[in-house]
């Protein structure tokens, strides 16, 4: 749901998947971002920088009661060059919202993408 959402270009969608306290990393460059107001921010400066980022998920896990891993790709499309790389991401939940997204270690990514 989350990267359809993104994908989609919804930011009103994307936030209301967050929790308040969301602390994460961005799918482009990995910058830190806390709270909904900074991913609102993170949105206006891809969208500002000509920016588009999008996300498959190719598998989900369920590791722990509130934790999710998500296997896929990740492709950032910006001022006509194109960054496409396997990714992989832990989502903790928290009263049925994100709370946190942090990537997984790149060699769990790539070795679970290939299996």
């Amino acid at each position: 749901m989350l990267f359809e959402a993104r994908a989609a270009g919804d930011v009103r969608r994307v936030l209301a998947l967050l929790d308040p306290d969301i602390e994460a990393q961005t799918m482009a460059d990995g910058d830190p971002v806390r709270g909904i107001a900074e991913v609102r921010r993170m949105f206006g400066r891809e969208s500002a920088g000509g920016a588009r980022v999008e996300v498959d998920a190719h598998r989900i896990e369920q590791v722990g009661e509130d934790v999710v891993h998500v296997h896929g790709r990740v492709r950032v499309i910006e001022r006509g060059s194109l960054s496409d790389s396997p990714g992989a991401w832990c989502f903790t939940v928290r009263h049925e919202r994100l709370l946190a997204i942090a990537p997984l270690p790149a060699e769990s990514a790539v070795l679970r993408h290939v299996a």
